[in-house]
């Protein structure tokens, strides 16, 4: 038997995704928590998985892994996150990670995860692979169009999802400030007035 703890601030993303399990005989969803702080208090000795947003309240997802990993050594971690990119693929596994989701992935993908990294495997959701692979080589590769560094075109994607500084911040794990530079750089490079002006013309030249 696998058991999991779920870790996200949201009661009822919480309830979905112990529904999910539940369903399955071979695991058990044994506790929930709405932050790392409550993780650290609730995991135990038998806990195998932790399932683990990665936007949480008062420690981000990352660094919440590796302090739950540093609490329980023998846990492995499938973050979960609503805009999956290398960039926080890769600082996802750096923390100690063992999967990495998609928020809307399947839910026989999530079963799947759970499954495998409990076994000592390791997890990214089949249909994100392809992408994340993309954005690695094109962030090899140097600046994208426009000049755009990966960590703009990053910021350029969350902009056409509407998502306004303070989101982008949590998602990129940076300062608001730091957000406001990288977003004057994009609309500088892009020769946009204003950040709905940079989505038209990320939309219109395929960037989006």
């Amino acid at each position: 038997m696998t058991r999991v703890l779920l870790v996200d601030d949201h009661p009822v993303v919480r309830e979905g995704l112990a529904t999910i399990l539940q369903a399955e005989c071979d695991i058990d969803v044994v506790a929930e928590a709405g932050s790392i702080e409550e993780a650290v208090e609730l995991i135990g000795s038998t806990t195998d998985v932790a399932v683990l947003d990665y936007r949480l309240p008062g420690m981000s997802g990352i660094d919440g892994c590796a302090h739950l990993i540093s609490k329980a050594a023998r846990v492995r971690v499938i973050v979960l996150t609503s805009f999956p990119n290398e960039g926080v693929m890769l600082r996802a596994f750096a923390a100690g990670a063992r999967g990495f989701l998609a928020k809307d992935s399947p839910a026989h993908v999530l079963r799947s995860a759970v499954r495998s990294v409990a076994i000592g495997g390791t997890f990214i959701d089949p249909s994100l692979a392809g992408k994340l692979i993309a954005d690695a080589i094109r962030g090899r590769k140097g600046p994208g169009p426009f000049g755009l560094s990966r960590t703009e075109r990053h910021v350029l994607e969350l902009l056409g999802s509407g998502q306004p500084n303070q989101a982008i911040a949590r998602e990129l794990d940076v300062s608001v400030p730091t957000v406001k530079t990288h977003v004057q750089h994009v609309l500088q490079k892009l020769g946009a007035k204003d950040r709905h002006e940079a989505v038209a013309i990320a939309r219109r030249e395929g960037l989006l």
